[in-house]
């Protein structure tokens, strides 16, 4: 008897008689979460987009690359044929030793800009997106894709 069931299981005995209702309901949730994870998406790609914005505009950061390119010629063949550094040997610049064997090039560099140009040691002033952007894992966006793009095929 319909007249003693309650208004979800009234709900729910009309929904099984709707052709494709489950197709339909799936549909109906992804065109309601959508907006939601669009934002989601926009946001954190905003955040990264921000971010790289920033090291591209950064005088002082390119400044800084340019006298880590030049101290690296210096130090390897004392000319100015290289062109490019892979950012893995600015990790090295922490540990590598310089002349006298108790500097680290990282010090000798942090001493040459502070003798020549200090400001650009204030680099990262320039980066102010940078550090939210590296909270940011790749990964979660390509997540946050990946699952628009299911939802969508299966509203298709």
């Amino acid at each position: 008897d319909k007249d003693v069931l309650g208004e979800a299981d009234k709900f729910m005995l009309q929904v099984q008689g709707i052709a494709d209702a489950n197709h339909r309901l799936r549909c109906l949730t992804f065109q309601k979460r959508f907006p939601v994870a669009q934002r989601e998406i926009c946001s954190l790609v905003g955040v990264v987009d921000a971010a790289c914005d920033d090291v591209k505009k950064s005088d002082r950061l390119r400044s800084m690359f340019g006298v880590i390119l030049k101290l690296g010629n210096k130090l390897n063949a004392g000319g100015d044929q290289v062109q490019a550094f892979t950012l893995d040997s600015l990790l090295k610049l922490k540990d590598a030793k310089a002349f006298d064997q108790k500097t680290t090039i990282m010090q000798y560099l942090v001493r040459l800009i502070q003798r020549h140009d200090p400001t650009i040691l204030d680099f990262k002033d320039d980066l102010q997106h940078v550090l939210k952007a590296s909270r940011t894992p790749s990964s979660m966006i390509t997540t946050e894709l990946d699952q628009l793009r299911s939802g969508l095929a299966d509203a298709h």
